[in-house]
């Protein structure tokens, strides 16, 4: 009953569930304020240009963000990470908010980039946890659509709150919303991660027991774990490997930066004559990309379960990698029989 394989559907979902706000709110998070920098060079006393110049530093620390978050899963746990992000980024929001300077906004603004993404790098691994191998591309799709659905909504949303507030009001309510993401981590989340060759004891129940496992003292406490040290060098072995490096680098790398940079230099362009849109028109731009998130999800969440049992039912109800009798012409005896 320990093993978050063997967990009711309830409990399963609703750990899933803490998972997805999180998830949705990393780049949300990021391209949120693009809308408002208009307001922010008023404020500020800069260009336009100058002002939008605060989202490099948090788009490029998204990048290192991941990785670093990784070690720390496997040392301390799933759930005290996806905690901190969502503590820490809620703290570098208000000080966003709050900035009585350029210079500081933009620092605070950096942190959160770097603070905000281990949702997007860890979702994989509670999936993985939590579900058996049929029920995992449902899960993925869903995790997967939040992510995506993130730097659309993000600046649509902020376009809409701004034709009423100030830009430091509008902060606020992103504040707030990692403020819930926090709730829902503390009162739903749980740790998924476990050891099945050698079971560790799980935290009694409690008020303290629940801070130390949200926190990490928990995971601190487990003797057996491999050190941050020996995982930094399975991430690196990892990415040597040719077919890891060419898509990363040669696919996912670029797509992301053309996707994460149109969404945050098109405000810059539509603001300024000869276009002169307002945030809400503004906005309203980022509707399609949220669209075709929507709609793919959507096709997604049968789709590739068709897919996989119709490649299932070609390979004999066996998925292997196609080598010895997964690459071969005909079924062993075994699975015929079957």
């Amino acid at each position: 009953p320990k093993d978050p394989l063997n967990w009711t559907w309830t409990k399963k979902h609703l750990v899933f569930a803490s998972l997805l706000l999180p998830s949705f709110l990393a780049d949300f998070g990021t391209t949120y304020s693009t809308v408002a920098f208009q307001a922010q060079s008023v404020t500020y006393k800069m260009t336009v240009p100058a002002v939008a110049n605060s989202i490099s530093g948090g788009i490029f620390m998204q990048g290192p963000g991941g990785p670093i978050a990784v070690p720390f899963t496997q040392r301390y746990g799933r759930l005290p990470v996806l905690f901190w992000s969502q503590v820490l980024t809620c703290a570098m929001v208000v000080g966003a908010a709050l900035s009585p300077t350029y210079a500081s906004f933009t620092a605070f603004r950096t942190l959160q980039g770097l603070f905000n993404t281990p949702p997007q790098v860890i979702g994989l691994t509670f999936v993985y946890d939590m579900f058996f191998f049929h029920e995992r591309a449902r899960k993925i799709n869903i995790w997967a659509f939040c992510v995506i659905l993130g730097p659309c909504i993000g600046p649509f949303v902020s376009s809409l709150l701004l034709t009423k507030l100030g830009w430091r009001q509008d902060f606020g309510i992103m504040a707030a919303l990692y403020f819930l993401s926090q709730v829902i981590v503390i009162t739903f989340g749980d740790e998924t991660l476990y050891n099945r060759s050698h079971p560790e004891p799980r935290p009694s129940k409690g008020v303290w027991s629940r801070i130390k496992l949200l926190t990490g003292i928990h995971g601190a406490q487990q003797a057996g774990r491999p050190t941050l040290v020996r995982v930094i060098k399975d991430i690196a072995l990892v990415h040597t490997r040719p077919h890891i490096v060419l898509t990363t680098t040669g696919f996912m790398m670029i797509i992301f930066m053309w996707g994460i940079g149109v969404f945050t230099t098109i405000p810059q362009f539509l603001a300024m004559p000869p276009y002169s849109f307002t945030n809400l028109q503004t906005g309203l731009m980022y509707l399609s990309p949220a669209l075709g998130a929507i709609f793919g999800e959507i096709w997604g969440h049968w789709f590739n379960d068709f897919n996989a049992l119709l490649y299932i039912k070609h390979h004999w109800a066996r998925t292997v990698p196609k080598t010895g009798y997964g690459a071969s012409t005909s079924a062993p005896s075994s699975a015929r029989r079957l």
